[in-house]
């Protein structure tokens, strides 16, 4: 199988084999798009080190030493299953924007688990622009001290799967403004030089892996890829919120609705960004 050069704009460079996955494979994931499918992962171990050590991933502190990461094997993707054991997440894909872009950390907060558990999508699946609403909306509510509630999230962003392929592939699950909701603009208008920046994470010895319940067996968000991810989400229109809910989100779209946040500012200045959220809250 010949070769070809994966170049990440750091500088990230892996020799990898061509864009496919190994024959005996490809029955397991027919529902997969071909993007996702023809892209190999350009991490090497040397960035990832570099990574981890630099404190992106987990934030530094106690939590580094419960993680460990490593670059996929040769034929894996980023929808890649657990084959030895399909039901027993042993790692969790994640691609490296999340963490020097976004700002995500693992553990992932509590606000984040339980929007992709009420979503039923793994953090991986997530497209990046998704992961810039996440925390665009975790920030702002942060500042202005109001609830950090995923029914929130889903009334003001719909999620959906864009796809090349059809409706029976699946590929990066994205989010956009419901009509008149919005209050973020992108973080970008077009991503193209993530998808073969993803590596795999791995709790270390007997520390018990965030994304389980307590019980061990039974994932408190998906950690893999599945053709069955997203039918959990609902749209959530403003008659099924709370009072608190809707109070929630009456005054994000008072604020921002007319003026929208610019992620890219938002994330890049987090002391500047509560000091304007807060102007303009006041």
């Amino acid at each position: 199988m010949a070769d070809t050069q994966g170049n990440d704009p750091r500088g990230v460079v892996r020799e990898v084999e061509e864009a496919q996955l190994p024959h005996e494979l490809d029955p397991l994931y027919n529902w997969v798009n071909r993007d996702v499918l023809g892209s190999p992962s350009t991490m090497t171990e040397e960035y990832l080190t570099e990574l981890k050590e630099s404190g992106v991933i987990c934030g530094g502190g106690e939590e580094e030493r419960l993680y460990r990461v490593e670059v996929p094997r040769r034929g894996e993707r980023i929808c890649g299953l657990n084959l030895e054991h399909l039901r027993v997440p042993h790692w969790l894909w994640v691609n490296e924007v999340m963490f020097t872009e976004f700002g995500v950390r693992i553990p992932f907060t509590s606000f984040q688990q339980r929007l992709l558990q009420r979503c039923l999508v793994a953090p991986s699946q997530f497209h990046p622009n998704a992961w810039s609403a996440i925390r665009c909306f975790e920030l702002v509510t942060e500042f202005l001290e109001l609830p950090q509630d995923p029914e929130v999230f889903l009334f003001l962003f719909t999620v959906f799967s864009p796809n090349a392929d059809g409706k029976t592939k699946k590929g990066y699950m994205s989010v956009r403004p419901g009509k008149g909701r919005r209050i973020f603009g992108l973080y970008e208008e077009s991503f193209h030089d993530f998808k073969g920046r993803y590596f795999k994470v791995f709790p270390v010895g007997d520390h018990p892996p965030f994304w389980l319940t307590l019980e061990g067996d039974v994932g408190r968000f998906p950690s893999y890829w599945s053709k069955d991810d997203g039918v959990n989400y609902v749209p959530v229109s403003y008659k099924r919120l709370n009072d608190d809910q809707r109070d929630t989100a009456d005054i994000l779209l008072w604020l921002f609705s007319k003026q929208n946040l610019s992620p890219k500012a938002l994330l890049g200045n987090l002391e500047r960004s509560r000091k304007s959220v807060g102007i303009a809250s006041s």
